[in-house]
């Protein structure tokens, strides 16, 4: 158990200090996933992780297509109670750019809105790896 002293200070200019007691608890993250090419042109790669701590447990569900090697198109279901979907663009060895939607299924969900991720990922590792990810075999 941690307490600290946080303190807040308002438009007014007054100040007022707070007590905050938080403890910190273990998180397991756990994830298994596995691509079965279909041809060359196609993979599919099903995952399920599964985040957790002692009070709370989400598990979300993805279904990922890779097409001709630089298209991923994929949906997901979280049960926390949402699902979505999302496209990667491979555009050269070391960019992507993506896009990412969610929406929520719930009353309190959906009062808080639909979710957009826009992604942009550079790989600046410039020497070339030597061996095959199994994840995508």
């Amino acid at each position: 158990m941690y307490q600290d002293k946080i303190s807040y200070t308002n438009v007014s200019g007054s100040q007022t200090e707070y007590d905050l007691t938080y403890r910190l608890s273990t998180h397991v993250f756990a994830i298994v996933s596995k691509g079965f090419a279909v041809n060359d042109n196609f993979v599919i790669n099903p995952t399920i992780i599964y985040k957790g701590s002692k009070s709370i447990g989400n598990i979300d569900v993805n279904l990922n297509f890779l097409i001709k090697q630089r298209l991923w198109l994929g949906a997901f279901a979280r049960s926390s109670g949402s699902i979505g979907a999302l496209v990667q663009v491979i555009v050269t060895d070391n960019i992507k750019i993506g896009y990412s939607f969610d929406a929520g299924l719930g009353k309190v969900q959906r009062k808080l809105g639909n979710g957009h991720e826009i992604m942009i990922g550079f790989d600046l590792n410039t020497f070339k790896s030597k061996m095959l990810s199994p994840r995508y075999l």
